[in-house]
């Protein structure tokens, strides 16, 4: 998943600098134009660093993390102790692909800037793609790490108490 997220990576890099030449003088939307050298700085820094921090560096802060940093249901249980390098890996394609994600996502926005398209229809189109494809890997995030399972030594530690279950006094 290393090889795929930095095969996108570099390849929004090379066609966001292969392409910069190809941009007006003034880049958005007539209302709040934007100088090419701004645009340039800005989408460039955002299209070099964002998908860094959302993938290996979202990783490399949790490996060196000793507990917590992930808010997923159960955490406490998958990211702690002996259970949390094995969860940490098998994260890692997951953040990887969200963060692939995220630069293909850039990569179309510096598309419609180059062909001029001003319909914000485009803009909501790509956000609402972006916003399914995120909410999937959300999905998929949490069929992955489970209800902690009930230990045969006694009663679960993660499971509510009989007590506080709706009903009971």
């Amino acid at each position: 998943m290393h090889a795929l997220f930095y095969a996108v990576w570099l390849a929004h890099l090379t066609f966001f600098l292969g392409t910069a030449n190809g941009l007006p003088e003034l880049v958005g939307s007539p209302g709040k134009p934007l100088s090419r050298d701004a645009y340039l700085a800005l989408m460039g820094g955002i299209g070099l660093l964002l998908p860094l921090f959302c993938g290996p560096g979202l990783l490399a802060l949790l490996r060196r993390m000793r507990s917590g940093g992930v808010n997923l249901p159960h955490a406490a249980y998958w990211f702690t102790g002996e259970r949390r390098a094995a969860s940490l890996q098998r994260l890692q394609p997951h953040v990887l692909m969200i963060a692939t994600w995220i630069t293909l996502f850039l990569s179309a926005l510096h598309a419609m800037e180059l062909l001029q398209l001003r319909d914000e229809r485009w803009v909501i189109g790509l956000a609402g793609l972006l916003m399914l494809t995120l909410a999937a890997h959300t999905l998929r995030l949490l069929r992955l790490f489970p209800a902690p399972p009930t230990t045969p030594n006694g009663p679960d530690k993660h499971k509510v108490p009989d007590r506080y279950r709706r009903g009971q006094p």
